[in-house]
């Protein structure tokens, strides 16, 4: 509740007993506190003040250390966690009435190693989580999709000139001289102060708020289509797994993933003509991609002496429900699809000196019923990174965002940043910054 202060109580216990068995627990408790309201004399504190409690176990066994082999890993684990969720706690008329939901993830990690020629590591998990489980802590996302470079230049409403890259790579320190009254009065967002323009935040979100921000497509579908809130995401049951591997001394580097997930609890829908019951499909999610980098020189020491990198990777993301043939009950069938590659080039060609570049591509799609929807979006730059001392180099880089809306439809996608006049467009990037390392 944003009128109540929030607290978040918490312990933890891990043991470690017998040889290569662990075992942990957790106790968190989440809740408004009453006294703090600064509505006086209203009531709804009593129904809406959050009280939750997440309760959960995780037992590990490294089962490397019971075969005497030091280049193999291979531990299993298996995390179950409860919550206990009363929005009428405070309320002494309404009685005890709590809201239950679990999560479980088991995971299997197998890994090989022969010192630095290669090391291979498969992590495998399967997830199973209520759509009632509610851990707020371990569900608000890290990501909000935001405009950020010249925003003043845009709509702030609808954010017509919204892209991934803009989102995910840029922040920008802005001090703002107004601050709007109204809605007709821009910037209506804003507090006369400065600020951090940023899409990554440490905000917790409330149970409403994240319900919202999939409602309201508060969401990127580029980045968030699969596990939007992360491993705790509710209503979602499958496998995932990746894999990571070096070889020849990390000349060569791959990595993959994969998941295939689905909606575990179902929804249902009332035909008002006969007042018949329908389920809808679950919702199937899916996920896969991989990745390799290379460096050249290290095959070439006596040409090459300093570091030439290629990498590239690729991720396909999608989303799927067959929906209800009936349509009096406007369930349609849907898919939204989402392709994400990269490639990038690093090369030192001088002990203080390397070029840079990189190509992004990102190509989303959505379909509903018999309306459709398509959007490519691309980024490129190249630059030159000067070493100035140890843990500190000077980037001066230049490069171009280019986004191609979809003439109709284009709220299919994002209900709100790709409102029908979202617009094609081209944004320069010219940037030179001082990175250092601690």
């Amino acid at each position: 509740m944003g009128a109540a202060s929030k607290y978040f109580v918490g312990s933890n216990l891990d043991l470690r007993f017998l040889k290569g068995i662990d075992l942990g627990a957790s106790w968190l408790v989440l809740f408004d506190h009453k006294g703090s309201f600064r509505i006086p004399n209203d009531t709804t504190i009593d129904t809406l003040a959050q009280f939750t409690n997440v309760i959960s176990a995780r037992p590990r066994v490294d089962i490397a250390k019971y075969l005497s082999n030091d280049a193999l890993t291979l531990n299993a684990g298996v995390e179950t966690a409860f919550s206990l969720d009363d929005s009428t706690w405070f309320d002494t008329t309404a009685g005890f009435s709590a809201i239950m939901g679990k999560a479980i993830r088991g995971e299997l990690e197998a890994g090989y190693g022969s010192g630095d020629q290669y090391n291979v590591n498969v992590n495998a998990a399967y997830v199973l989580n209520d759509g009632l489980f509610r851990n707020e802590l371990a569900q608000s996302p890290a990501f909000m999709p935001s405009r950020i470079m010249n925003l003043e230049n845009d709509n702030v409403d609808t954010l017509q000139h919204y892209t991934t890259f803009d989102a995910l790579y840029h922040t920008v320190f802005k001090y703002c001289p107004i601050a709007g009254t109204s809605p007709n009065t821009a910037p209506i967002r804003w507090s006369k102060a400065p600020f951090m323009k940023n899409s990554w935040t440490r905000t917790v979100y409330s149970q409403s708020g994240l319900n919202a921000l999939q409602t309201n497509g508060g969401l990127d579908p580029s980045i968030e289509l699969v596990m939007p809130f992360g491993p705790a995401t509710p209503n979602r049951q499958g496998i995932t797994a990746d894999l990571k591997g070096s070889f020849l001394k990390s000349a060569i580097e791959v990595k993959g993933l994969v998941s295939m997930l689905s909606e575990k609890d179902l929804d249902t829908v009332i035909r008002t003509s006969d007042s018949a019951k329908f389920e809808v499909p679950a919702t199937a999610f899916s996920q896969m991609g991989g990745g390799l980098k290379v460096d050249v020189s290290k095959f070439l020491p006596a040409i090459l002496p300093y570091p030439l990198e290629f990498s590239g990777s690729m991720v396909l993301s999608s989303a799927k429900n067959d929906g209800i043939a009936d349509t009096a009950l406007d369930k349609p069938e849907w898919k939204i699809t989402s392709s994400f590659l990269n490639a990038g080039l690093y090369w030192k060609f001088f002990k203080r000196a390397a070029l840079i570049g990189g190509l992004q591509l990102i190509n989303n799609s959505a379909t509903i019923d018999t309306a459709s929807s398509e959007q490519a979006q691309m980024h490129w730059a190249g630059g030159l990174e000067w070493k100035v001392s140890q843990g500190a180099e000077v980037v001066a880089s230049y490069g171009q965002i280019v986004v191609d809306n979809d003439e109709t439809n284009r709220s299919l996608l994002r209900s709100k940043w790709a409102v029908p006049t979202a617009k094609d467009f081209v944004q320069h990037l010219v940037d030179v910054s001082l990175r250092v390392k601690f």
